[in-house]
């Protein structure tokens, strides 16, 4: 019993710290102006929400589950993947989210100018993030959707 009381502090303690994070990052989009007239928003987070809440609800059986079985151990991990997932799941708001204007983009709440990009780095993965890098050395993670707008706006430029 006392491993499902320590995986519930964990995975809530895990929860909260996002939160917190999140509501930073949105507090540095706003005061980027982020959220207004001056940048648009691309919203990727469908489909990667639809994933986490199901993996949530999968955490959620398998705790059910663990405590149709007295098993704690599988009780435990089910509450952690609960609390995991669903962090992830309001963590998709700033993760697949891409504001941008004619001259700049937000990226969790640092406004990143066209000009100032040097390079990207691509990883072979399928759906991995996109590193675009700065000439200051910055890297800033963005969805690979978000890469052909990038460089639309550079070749304007």
């Amino acid at each position: 019993m006392w491993i499902i009381l320590f995986i519930t502090v964990v995975g809530v303690a895990v929860f909260a710290s996002r939160m917190k994070y999140l509501k930073d990052i949105r507090d540095d989009i706003n005061a980027a102006g982020g959220i207004g007239p001056k940048y648009q928003l691309l919203d990727f987070s469908k489909g990667p929400k639809i994933a986490y809440l199901l993996l949530a609800v999968v955490g959620v059986i398998s705790a059910v589950y663990g405590f149709m079985t007295a098993d704690d151990t599988t009780v435990a991990l089910g509450i952690l993947i609960f609390f995991l997932f669903l962090a992830e799941f309001f963590s998709a708001n700033v993760q697949y989210r891409f504001y941008y204007s004619d001259t700049a983009f937000i990226n969790r709440g640092k406004v990143v100018r066209y000009k100032s990009i040097k390079d990207f780095e691509k990883k072979r993965i399928p759906f991995a993030f996109v590193a675009v890098i700065t000439y200051s050395g910055d890297k800033h993670l963005v969805p690979p959707k978000a890469l052909n707008i990038i460089q639309e706006h550079m070749k304007k430029k």
